[in-house]
C-alpha cells in the first residue's frame, strides 16, 4: 500500500468515528466517494478532505490544498474514487 493510501485510509478511520454503521466509508481502492454512479454524501466529503488535509500535516509536517479550482475543473477529479483521491495526494507529495 502506497503512502496516499495509508494517508487516505487513516482518515477513513476519523471519519469513520463519526458516521452511522451503513454511512460508513469502505476502505477499498474501488470505493467511490464522488460521482453519478454513487459515492458518499456532501458533508462527508468536506470532513474526508479536512481529514486527509490534516493526516498529511501530521505526517509529513506539509501544508497542501487539495480543492482548488483545477481540481474542481477536471472530469474525472481526485474524489471520484478512494485510488484517485490516493493518486492525487501522491502526486502532491511529489
Amino acid at each position: 500500500m502506497g503512502q496516499g493510501l495509508e494517508i487516505v485510509y487513516s482518515a477513513i478511520d476519523e471519519v469513520n468515528e463519526h458516521l452511522g454503521g451503513d454511512e460508513k466509508i469502505t476502505k477499498a481502492p474501488e470505493t467511490l466517494i464522488f460521482g453519478s454512479e454513487g459515492g458518499v454524501d456532501s458533508l462527508t466529503i468536506v470532513n474526508l478532505v479536512v481529514a486527509v488535509e490534516e493526516e498529511i500535516q501530521v505526517r509529513l509536517g506539509k501544508s497542501v490544498t487539495l480543492v482548488d479550482e483545477e481540481v474542481l475543473a477536471k472530469d474525472v477529479g481526485p474524489f471520484h474514487s478512494i485510488e484517485t483521491l490516493a493518486s492525487h495526494i501522491e502526486s502532491l507529495m511529489g
